[in-house]
């Protein structure tokens, strides 16, 4: 008999939520990021594999693309309560859907109580033997009946010796979500250098304001250079009444 790999329940995460978000999205476009983004800060409230729950829900969904007894507004990613027509039980929320989904991982893998402050979302979490699945692999014949295709396999354990049961399918959407790379974020455009402007003014003067200001160097009305890197400043009384008795003298 073949030794048969185990893989905890429990544990840490080791997916990034953009991987997450990436490898869905390569085959369901229309997925909702929202989903992913819940599943590693709750399954670490519980001490839950959270990026491994997510693939668990890709195994329970199609890729949260539905069209079995759940559908996608019951915020029901593992099909809890959903058997042979029955939709199942229904959720407010993303986060309550995926709470009562590692809830019930928790209940199946462990006999500790809740973490303290987390309220009971999970309606079938007291129907679990506590303890009973630690494991990924664990869970067929228990989350999933039989955990298993009848019409490959003649029993579990042929299933499990050929890496396909319930929980192996889990892990290896779990191995192939590892290898994604997620799409790298394109660095900011630099924001541009402001135009210098010719002839000593501040950049980005505008032209008709240049040509108006150097007509009164021309003119003999402005001497003074400095007056360029003040175009926007308003001139003092002093310089208003030179300017003016330059330009009565031109007129005299």
């Amino acid at each position: 008999m073949a030794t048969i790999q185990k893989n905890p329940i429990m544990g840490s995460s080791q997916a990034s939520v953009n991987q997450m978000i990436a490898f869905v999205q390569r085959v369901n476009p229309n997925f909702n990021p929202a989903i992913a983004r819940a599943f590693l800060p709750i399954g670490a409230r519980y001490g839950v594999r959270g990026d491994v729950a997510f693939c668990q829900s890709i195994h329970e969904t199609n890729w949260f693309r539905y069209g079995g007894d759940v559908r996608a507004d019951q915020n029901n990613f593992a099909g809890i309560g959903a058997t042979g027509g029955v939709p199942g039980n229904q959720f407010p929320s993303i986060e309550a859907g995926v709470t009562a989904q590692i809830q019930h991982l928790f209940a199946y893998a462990t006999t500790s109580p809740l973490p303290q402050g987390e309220a009971l979302v999970d309606p079938r979490f007291n129907l679990v033997q506590r303890g009973s699945a630690p494991y990924w692999e664990d869970l067929a014949g228990k989350w999933a009946v039989p955990g298993y295709d009848r019409n490959r396999f003649s029993s579990l354990q042929q299933a499990l010796e050929a890496g396909e049961s319930y929980g192996q399918q889990i892990m290896s959407l779990f191995r192939s979500l590892l290898q994604t790379t997620a799409p790298v974020a394109p660095a900011p455009e630099p924001t541009p250098a402001p135009t210098p402007a010719p002839g000593g003014y501040p950049p980005n003067t505008a032209l008709w304001k240049q040509e108006a200001v150097d007509w009164m160097y021309e003119q003999g009305l402005l001497t003074d250079s400095s007056w360029k890197q003040r175009i926007e400043e308003p001139l003092p009384l002093w310089a208003e009444a030179v300017v003016l008795r330059r330009m009565m003298e031109r007129l005299s």
